[in-house]
């Protein structure tokens, strides 16, 4: 099988569009728009729309944002504040005494 030059193939590419047509809808179409258009969205469809415009939804990030950067600033502060008392509860963690049944002393010779 004999391949195609480069040239030939860039040219039935080409070509290959002389022939198309413009695309139709099918017979209806904007009347079914339309109505669809002007259907009753219902609670949720309104709900969804509110949401969905920029400022609104610009205003919930921005407002999650300084939720959290709040959370982490009030966060940190009391952990600077009670450092102390941390480093002392890892202490007293690791100062626990555990006993394990190998360490049981045999009492009898």
């Amino acid at each position: 099988m004999k391949e195609k030059s480069t040239e030939q193939q860039i040219t039935d590419a080409l070509s290959s569009i002389d022939n198309i047509g413009r695309a139709t809808p099918t017979p209806f179409f904007y009347t079914r728009l339309m109505a669809r258009l002007n259907q009753d969205q219902g609670s949720w469809g309104r709900i969804g729309s509110f949401i969905a415009k920029p400022a609104i939804a610009f205003a919930t990030i921005l407002l999650v944002i300084f939720i959290n950067v709040f959370a982490i600033y009030s966060n940190s502060d009391t952990n600077i504040a009670n450092s102390d008392q941390a480093d002392y509860a890892t202490v007293d963690e690791y100062s626990q005494v555990s006993s394990n049944i190998y360490d049981i002393e045999n009492s009898k010779p």
